[in-house]
């Protein structure tokens, strides 16, 4: 069963204006009532705009108005209110009920969806709750802010948070299979082709299952949770490193040659495909993000690799002929 409350008089003082304007015009309405109701309207938006709820409380009191939990109100609306203003009842109730209509309206309402994305720079974002967020290049960033959660999906690229803290409302960030949820922390994200990568800077986080909510790990700074391939694991890491890209910087450490051809191509114009022999190999060292070239040439210096370049622009790196 639906339960309805009535408001007090003065809890909504546009609704409850409007409702006395409704209850006038039934009474009976002169040309001077219309012109200071028209200036009432014009006067502000939110007077049309509650004036407009009370008539369609009013339209719904008069479909359901054998609803006994409606006569309820009916009755109680009427003992509060007094005697010289009787004639505002059925106003009173529409304006209880488009309070409560809206809040429950606004309670329900799902929060706003905002889409950040980058080519090939970084970009830095201040969410509305005060979160500092610095996106990688090639990244896309889903965000959703409520008033009970907050709720982000690092649809794929790289991601640095300085979460805002507020532990009414968990800040739970989608990573692939995993969601990483925090109050008040800093944290880098990964999500690439092939892993998803979480990287504690400081405070704490939790990674749970996306699909069940099941707690997988409970991260210390320092700790750094990477899924792969159906597997997970959580180990020591410098998080100076992870963060290494914000200044610039792409530093490798045992990474697999298709991990880290993928995050060099997200500098560049043209990307590097690996062929799949080669994309366990692995690489280890430090460039500057952008230098395309300069990666590719260590690579070929350094492993098994040849690099050409594809009818498309991409660059393909494939084993070496054997001499």
């Amino acid at each position: 069963m639906t339960h309805f409350v009535s408001c007090i008089p003065g809890d909504a003082p546009n609704e409850t204006a409007a409702a006395a304007w409704l209850a006038r015009a039934e009474a009976g309405w002169t040309p001077d009532h219309e012109t200071a109701f028209q200036g009432w309207l014009a006067s502000a938006p939110e007077h049309r705009e509650a004036y407009e709820r009370v008539c369609a409380s009013m339209d719904f009191l008069d479909a359901h108005q054998d609803d006994p939990e409606l006569a309820a109100l009916r009755r109680r609306t009427a003992e509060r209110t007094r005697p010289w203003r009787r004639g505002l009842v059925a106003g009173a109730l529409a304006a209880s009920l488009a309070v409560v209509i809206g809040a429950v309206a606004y309670q329900a309402a799902p929060a706003k969806l905002e889409t950040f994305e980058t080519g090939p720079a970084m970009r830095r974002i201040t969410l509305d709750d005060g979160s500092q967020v610095t996106l990688d290049a090639r990244t896309q960033l889903e965000v959703r802010l409520g008033r009970k959660s907050r709720e982000l999906e690092l649809v794929r690229g790289q991601a640095s948070f300085d979460v805002a803290h507020d532990r009414a409302r968990p800040f739970a960030v989608r990573l692939g299979r995993q969601v990483v949820v925090a109050t008040g922390t800093a944290f880098n994200l990964d999500q690439g082709p092939d892993a998803s990568v979480v990287t504690l800077v400081e405070g704490a986080v939790e990674v749970r299952s996306a699909a069940d909510d099941k707690l997988l790990a409970r991260l210390s700074p320092g700790d750094q949770y990477a899924a792969r391939n159906g597997q997970a694991q959580v180990a020591r890491a410098d998080p100076s490193a992870a963060l290494a890209w914000r200044t610039g910087k792409l530093i490798f450490d045992d990474a697999s040659l298709s991990e880290a051809a993928e995050r060099v191509g997200r500098y560049a114009s043209r990307p590097i495909r690996v062929a799949p022999e080669l994309r366990d190999l692995r690489v280890s060292g430090a460039f500057d993000a952008g230098d395309q070239p300069a990666f590719v040439r260590a690579v070929e210096a350094y492993l098994p690799v040849q690099a050409t370049t594809a009818p498309d622009g991409a660059v393909e790196l494939r084993p070496r002929p054997a001499s």
